[in-house]
C-alpha cells in the first residue's frame, strides 16, 4: 500500500492528511505470458544463484583438500629435518643404556670376586687345619 500525505494549512493549523492511497496489484496487471516470462527469469535467477553457491562450495572444497595436502607436506619435511636430531637422541640413549648395563654387570662381578675372596681367606685356614689333622690319624 502506497501513502502519500501533505500538510492542510487551511485553518492555521497543520494537518497530516492522506493525500490519496494507491495500492496496486503487479501480477493482476500481468498479461499470463508476461507472468510466465518473470516466473522463468526468477526461476533462471533461482537456478543460477544455486548453482553459483555450488561452484563456491565445491571450490572452498578444492581449496580445503589442497591445503590439507600441503599442510602434510611441510609436516613430512619438518619430520625429515627434525629425524636425524631424534636419532641422534634415540642412539645416545641406547649407548646410555649399553654403559649402564656394563657398570651394573662390572659393579656384580666384582663383588662376587670380592666375596669368594673373603670367603676363601676365611676357610683356607680351617681347610689347612682340618686337612692337617686328618692327614696325620691315618
Amino acid at each position: 500500500m502506497f501513502h502519500n500525505i501533505f500538510l492542510n494549512c487551511t485553518t492555521g493549523y497543520y494537518h497530516l492528511q492522506p493525500l490519496f492511497f494507491f495500492e496496486y496489484n503487479y501480477e493482476s496487471d500481468m498479461s499470463s505470458s508476461t507472468r510466465r516470462q518473470q516466473q522463468e527469469r526468477d526461476n533462471e535467477y533461482s537456478s543460477n544463484t544455486q548453482q553459483q553457491q555450488q561452484q563456491q562450495q565445491h571450490e572452498a572444497t578444492i581449496r580445503s583438500i589442497d591445503m590439507t595436502k600441503d599442510n602434510i607436506r611441510r609436516s613430512i619435511e619438518e619430520i625429515r629435518r627434525e629425524m636425524p636430531r631424534y636419532s641422534q637422541t634415540v642412539t645416545d640413549f641406547q649407548n646410555e643404556t649399553a654403559d649402564a648395563t656394563r657398570e651394573i654387570a662390572d659393579n656384580f662381578l666384582d663383588s662376587q670376586k670380592e666375596v669368594l675372596n673373603s670367603m676363601q681367606s676365611t676357610w683356607a685356614p680351617m681347610a689347612e687345619r682340618i686337612g692337617g689333622k686328618g692327614q696325620g690319624n691315618y
